[in-house]
């Protein structure tokens, strides 16, 4: 799930240049990841674990890479195909 949500966050900053740009949307998927560890703690038989946020990182991480990678390999492809 985690992996989905960050290749969404990828695909919203599509375009934009490696750098900080980047920083901010993974940012917010870390958090959303820690928030939703957090109210674990408020649902019975659930519990947070940064085992579980661990995870979570690494999703979002995963998914964000391989999305923008896809993106910008897609996008070079089409680059070059109209070029005269």
């Amino acid at each position: 799930m985690y992996a989905v949500l960050g290749g969404l966050l990828a695909w919203g900053q599509h375009g934009q240049p490696i750098g900080r740009g980047h920083a901010a949307p993974l940012a917010a998927g870390y958090f959303y990841g820690a928030v939703d560890e957090l109210h674990q703690r408020f649902v019975p038989y659930r519990m947070p674990s940064w085992g579980d946020w661990t995870a979570d990182v690494f999703g979002v991480s995963v998914g964000y890479t391989v999305v923008l990678l896809l993106l910008r390999a897609l996008h070079g492809v089409r680059a070059r195909a109209t070029r005269p």
